[in-house]
Order: structure tokens, then C-alpha cells, then sequence
């Protein structure tokens, strides 16, 4: 599986990188926000794991450009600090997962998104 991590924090975004590497995926990571479209379309990830909270960034319209710029990649959000319910429904969203996380329940969250996108779209 390919995973783009976005997340500001280096720290959050460098452990998650290792551990998903753990797991033998394909792993690029992004600080920048402003940067996630164009390595969406350089990396060409498979689900893309986002944090919610980065500096400057509108939620719903970066989700909606995602979108339009790859239809139906799933995104899976990760946030410390906002209501769960606030970030639920948002466009392209196929899961939220609440910081701290297991790192199973990350592993398992991931699959289930690309799953599900591989589903709706008739691939194996």
C-alpha cells in the first residue's frame, strides 16, 4: 500500500512514517499543506493519512481539491484535538483515527480504507 502522511508535527510525522514502513508500505510524507496535491499527484498514494489541525488549512475546501484531483482516494484523518463528530461527513473522509492510536488499529484502519475504495471502484 502506498501512504502519503501529512501531518506538521514533525515528530507524529516521522514515527508514523517508520511505523508504517514497519508494516512494509510504500511511505511519503508531507509537513506542508500547501504541498499535499502536488504529492499526491508525484507519489500517486494509495489512501492518504492527513492530520486535521495544519496551520493554515481549510478542511472541507483541501478535502473537496483532493477530490476533484483524484476521485475517490480515500482519506483517513488523525487529530488530537478536534471533536470527531466535526470532521465525520467531510468529502473523501473514510475514517478518523484519534491520536494517540494503536498502531494495529492504524494498520487496520488504512486497509479497511483502500479496501473499501477498491470495492467501490470493482478492482481486486
Amino acid at each position: 500500500m502506498r501512504v502519503l502522511v501529512v501531518d506538521d508535527d514533525e515528530d507524529i510525522r516521522e514515527s508514523t512514517v517508520m511505523l508504517l514502513e514497519a508494516y512494509g508500505h510504500d511511505v511519503a510524507a508531507e509537513k506542508d499543506a500547501g504541498r499535499v496535491f502536488a504529492r499526491v499527484e508525484e507519489f500517486r498514494p494509495d489512501v492518504v493519512l492527513q492530520d486535521v489541525n495544519m496551520p493554515g488549512l481549510e478542511m472541507r475546501l483541501h478535502l473537496e481539491g483532493l477530490a476533484r484531483l483524484s476521485p475517490g482516494l480515500p482519506v483517513v484523518l488523525f487529530t488530537a484535538s478536534v471533536q470527531l463528530d466535526e470532521v465525520r461527513g467531510l468529502p473523501g473522509v473514510a475514517f478518523v483515527v484519534s491520536k494517540p492510536f494503536e498502531a494495529e488499529d492504524l494498520e487496520d484502519t488504512l486497509e479497511a480504507a483502500v479496501a473499501g475504495y477498491r470495492a467501490a471502484a470493482g478492482t481486486p
